[in-house]
Order: structure tokens, then C-alpha cells, then sequence
């Protein structure tokens, strides 16, 4: 049909096929054409050309710091429409299927010209073996350790679909095998839980740990082993007995009531105001001051801003349910409620579904980049270590 010829034929560029969008999907609104195979059909297809000329005409701006997450959302564009096309035969489906061809390409080639920009590397936050967060309980048989493991993705690309599972090397300890789904990794540092039993007292204990994790267009996963040796703390310590007791006011020191710490304030808070945000994790004992700390960077950070971020807080209490995917559930709503106030008027909200997964968040946070990129958010969750491992493996997922 010459109605679809320019579909079937389109501009194999990324400033062509972008420049030439209106004349392409202008063929799929001819009325003959949906009068003949169908309306509903044809729009299905429309839409998915048309998600894929959105995300096409963002990574224009290549040197974006969002240039890494608008590819992404190429690449899964591309993907939804090639599945639309399943089991469809018509002269419709064929010409799109040419267009999806050449956007494909075009993604293609855009990720070999930018392959410096996309490499990523996961590795220790601290030097191998000694690379946990902190000392544990390993004096104690039968004890359950979460022991968070700081990681880094050294960039300069994201790192995908990242997945981690420990392994005991030790005979002394035993450890979850379970396979923890990350998911996507900026660059910078993050940290992972691991559930680790204690079978015999001990000073000190090793395990391994295997990082696996895709760039973006490279063929096959990559992955990495780690070494971790797990420190016992004293035992001549009653740990169990210092968790009871409260040496520190219970109430966080806030603005003039807060001293010192000033370049950890600087340190922590410049992860925010840079162009690409990082995640940081405030660990230590109870009643230390991390709360404190928190709130002392929350209002940095809102100073050095312009008051151009937004900042959600919540304490564990507040989201915590008897299930890990409640806790879960429970979490994405209570950020996306904060969030989705912000997209422009005229984008409908999203259907967000967080039964077991934040994924949808994910999504929210990249379309509000995209859509408002000069908005920002800080999310501190108080207390985020007391929820139970499971909780914290599903949240990462």
C-alpha cells in the first residue's frame, strides 16, 4: 500500500528518523488505513512507534547526565514493539515492523559510538578481604548477622540487572544462598545485605561473593568474585545488654542544636548537589547521631539547592508490614505519593503496581528526570537496617 510507504521506509539516522516522526505516524491516522485493518489494531502499533520516537528524540542530547536511563528506556521501547508485533501479518504490521528494523538499528549504533560512556565496573567500597561495613557477632553460635557488604559501580555507565549471592568458604558460618536482584546501579557506591548464621564461635570468618551485572549493549552478563573476611567483634563485650540502654537523648539534634561534623556534612551532601546523585548509607551503633547527621545534611543540601529539592522522610514504623511484600508495597507508595504531585500538568499518572517489587519506582523516577529534570528529590529512610534481610533483598530487587 503507497499509504505506508514512508513507514516501511523510513530515514535510517537518529536525527533523520527522529525529524521525519510526524510524516511516519501520520500514515497510521489515515483513516483508510484504519478503516481496512482495523482501528484497534492500528493504534496499538501507533502507540508503540510513537514510544519509540520519544525516546529516540531524547538521546539527542547525548552529553544529558540522564543519558545512560534515557537509553535504557530505548532499548525497552524498541523491545515493546517488537512484541506487539507478534503473530501480526497484515501490510500494516510488516511496514512497522521495517520501521522497528531501522529504530533498532539506530539504538544499535548509538550504543557502539557511546561504548566508552556505557562501560561499568562493580567492585569492593574497601579493599579485599576486609571489606564489610563493620565487626559482627561471630562469638556467638546460633547468631543471625546481617551484614551489609559496601559495593561500587566505578562507572562510567550504569551497571544492569545486577545480581549478587554469597557463598561460605568458611566452615564456621553459613550463609544465604539466595541470589539478591539489585536491579540497575548508577555509578557510585552502594551496599547489599547478606544473611549469615553463625555455626561456631569465631575471630573472624571468610566468604565469597559473586557480582554479576550487563552493560548496556554487550552480549553477555559480566561478573566478578569477591573475597569477604568477617570480623568478629569483643567478646568480652555484652553487646546484647549496651543494645538496652539509651546513654543519648532520643530526640535528633536539629539546626543550632547540632555541632560539628562539618566536613561529613559537606562530604555526604555534595553527593546530592552534584549532577548525577549518589546514594549514601549512614551506619553505626544506636543513639550515635545518624538521625542527626541525616537532618543536618537534608537541610544542606536543601540550602545549596534553592529549595529545588524535595525531601521525603520516614521512619521505619512507618512503613513496615508483617510481610516482606507489604514492606515493600508499603514503600513504593509512600515515595510515589510524594513524587507523582510533580509530573507536568497533562501527563496522566502512571498505574503503579509495587506488589513485591519497586521496579514501577524506577520508572517514576526516570520519567520525572526526563519530564522535570531540574526537580529533585532526597529520600532518607530512618532506621532502613532494622527491616528484616528478606525485606531488604526484596527492596533492592
Amino acid at each position: 500500500m503507497d499509504l505506508l510507504g514512508p513507514v516501511a521506509s523510513p530515514a535510517n539516522d537518529l536525527e533523520g528518523l527522529v525529524v521525519s516522526r510526524s510524516k511516519l505516524t501520520k500514515c497510521l491516522t489515515d483513516g483508510t488505513i484504519e478503516t481496512y485493518f482495523g482501528a484497534s489494531t492500528v493504534r496499538d502499533l501507533l502507540g508503540g512507534m510513537q514510544r519509540v520516537f520519544e525516546t529516540l528524540s531524547d538521546l539527542r542530547q547525548q552529553e544529558d547526565a540522564a543519558f545512560h536511563a534515557k537509553l535504557r528506556m530505548a532499548e525497552e521501547a524498541v523491545a515493546h514493539l517488537r512484541d506487539s508485533l507478534q503473530g501480526r501479518s497484515d501490510e500494516v504490521a510488516d511496514a512497522v515492523a521495517s520501521f522497528l528494523t531501522t529504530a533498532n538499528h539506530v539504538v544499535s549504533q548509538l550504543i557502539q559510538d557511546t561504548a566508552p560512556r556505557l562501560v561499568s565496573e562493580i567492585g569492593t567500597a574497601r579493599p579485599e578481604p576486609r571489606v564489610a561495613a563493620k565487626r559482627y557477632q561471630l562469638h556467638e553460635e546460633g547468631k543471625e548477622l546481617k551484614v551489609l557488604i559496601p559495593l561500587a559501580n566505578k562507572g562510567p555507565g550504569w551497571a544492569y540487572d545486577v545480581t549478587v549471592q554469597g557463598i561460605a568458604e568458611s566452615e564456621s558460618i553459613c550463609v544465604d544462598g539466595d541470589i539478591l536482584e539489585i536491579g540497575d546501579v548508577r555509578p557510585g557506591e552502594f551496599s547489599i545485605s547478606v544473611l549469615v548464621l553463625v555455626c561456631a564461635p569465631c575471630r573472624e570468618a571468610v566468604m565469597l561473593l559473586d557480582v554479576s551485572w550487563r552493560m548496556a549493549g554487550a552480549p553477555e552478563k559480566q561478573s566478578r568474585t569477591f573475597s569477604v573476611t568477617l570480623e568478629a567483634q569483643r567478646a568480652d563485650v555484652d553487646w546484647s545488654d549496651l543494645e538496652t540502654r539509651d546513654p543519648y537523648s532520643i530526640t535528633p539534634a536539629e539546626g543550632s542544636r547540632f555541632v560539628g561534623r562539618v566536613a561529613r556534612v559537606r562530604s555526604i551532601s555534595s553527593r546530592y548537589t552534584r549532577e548525577v546523585m549518589e546514594s549514601v548509607l549512614i551506619e553505626g551503633q544506636k543513639r550515635v547521631g545518624k538521625s542527626s547527621l541525616a537532618f543536618a545534611v537534608r537541610d544542606a543540601v536543601i540550602d545549596k539547592s534553592n529549595n529545588n529539592t524535595h525531601v521525603i522522610y520516614r521512619e521505619t514504623g512507618g512503613y513496615t508490614r508483617e510481610d516482606p511484600s507489604g514492606t515493600i508495597a508499603a514503600i513504593g507508595r509512600m515515595i510515589a505519593d510524594e513524587m507523582l504531585p510533580f509530573l507536568p500538568a497533562g501527563n496522566p499518572a502512571p498505574q503503579l503496581d509495587f506488589q513485591g517489587t519497586l521496579a514501577p519506582l524506577c520508572e517514576l523516577a526516570r520519567t520525572l528526570q526526563l519530564r522535570c529534570p531540574a526537580r529533585r528529590f532526597l529520600i532518607i529512610l530512618d532506621d532502613f537496617d532494622d527491616i528484616h534481610a528478606v525485606d531488604l533483598r526484596m527492596c533492592s530487587s
